[in-house]
């Protein structure tokens, strides 16, 4: 059985519906900004940490929307499975505010409907097709399976959402 690694990533979009992702440094292949829990981290405060760290991007807690869980082979670790808890950015994105920090080598903006080989297995087989399906523009932006077999889809969040 392969190895899972377990993440939190943001579904980014700018006025135009394009989906922010990024390439870290020393990879060949672009993601969602996201990453890994600190140990107790819940998803969501893992979410909004990584969008920081990796774009300059701030997102309040009220900003960042539960999607699912979607899981695909990973893009940078050979016969590994990521477990991506997914959440969407409810407010578009100007190019101008992101700003990559160090592990970052590069950014860029994808069309949904992109099926560029450059982009994550995750992204280019699962999250972008779900997108791609959805009307355009950052409302309609919530990810749903797409006759993926791999895609796997938890409606309720992973913790209670804040206020409540």
């Amino acid at each position: 059985m392969p190895d899972t690694i377990e993440v939190a990533a943001v579904v980014a979009l700018d006025a135009r519906g394009r989906i922010l992702s990024v390439r870290k440094t020393h990879t060949g292949y672009f993601l969602l900004p996201g990453g890994k829990p600190e140990p107790g981290e819940k998803p969501r405060d893992t979410a909004a940490r990584e969008l920081a760290e990796e774009t300059g991007i701030t997102a309040r807690a009220g900003d960042l929307s539960y999607s699912g869980r979607f899981s695909a082979p990973a893009a940078n670790e050979p016969g590994c499975t990521v477990e991506c808890e997914l959440f969407v950015l409810s407010r578009p994105i100007d190019g101008d505010e992101v700003a990559v920090d160090r592990e970052i080598a590069e950014a860029r903006f994808f069309r949904p409907d992109s099926t560029d080989p450059v982009l994550a297995p995750l992204s280019r087989e699962v999250i972008f097709p779900a997108l791609a399906a959805t009307a355009p523009g950052p409302s309609a932006a919530v990810p749903q399976p797409v006759g993926n077999q791999r895609v796997t889809v938890d409606t309720s969040p992973p913790e209670p959402a804040p206020g409540r």
